[in-house]
């Protein structure tokens, strides 16, 4: 979507000076590490306005224009619903931090997601990036808006279970994905 990467780029930069401005740090990893001393509802508020620079339809939109057809649509969507509930769930076992649009590549003509840069795994990126991964997988408003209309509560939640279960009961996968890292 036209104008996209620079509204993200605005909201990011929103968020990291409302995150300097909240501790009084002049530095953003120094703000990030004195995050435990602010008020909850001052960081939500901080979040809230970043995200909001952004419209919560603008990757679905993305996946329309890529379309040639509503069943055209209807796959791209599939796919990337599929694929991010899958990667979720590997890169939440795995413990792969470091998760932002720069990470993640999608496959134009599929609409299937794919990670790169696995630099941060096994739990590092919650003590070593400027801001330290503390949540499980990145669901950001806009992420949602390409579930719509059933939010998290329908494929994506369905391929999520599925895959952490299959990861379970068949851990040659896990294994498998593992040696990468070897």
């Amino acid at each position: 979507v036209e104008g996209g990467g620079q509204r993200m780029a605005a909201a990011t930069k929103a968020y990291s000076d409302g995150l300097v401005k909240l501790t009084g740090q002049k530095d953003l990893l120094k703000a990030c590490l004195d995050l435990w001393k602010v008020d909850e509802a001052r960081l939500v508020t901080n979040y809230e306005g970043a995200v909001a620079r952004v419209e919560d339809g603008i990757m679905r939109t993305a996946l329309l224009h890529l379309s040639s057809s509503p069943e055209g649509f209807f796959t791209l969507r599939r796919n990337f619903v599929q694929s991010f509930a899958v990667v979720s769930a590997m890169q939440w076992v795995l413990g792969i931090g470091d998760r932002h649009l720069s990470n993640y590549l999608l496959d134009l003509a599929t609409g299937r997601l794919v990670t790169i840069d696995f630099g941060y795994s096994f739990g590092v990126a919650t003590s070593f990036l400027p801001v330290p991964e503390l949540v499980p997988l990145r669901l950001s408003p806009q992420l949602v808006g390409v579930l719509a209309p059933l939010g998290t509560s329908g494929p994506f939640r369905e391929v999520l279970a599925y895959t952490l279960t299959a990861l379970r009961e068949e851990p040659e996968v896990l294994l498998a994905a593992l040696e990468t890292f070897v």
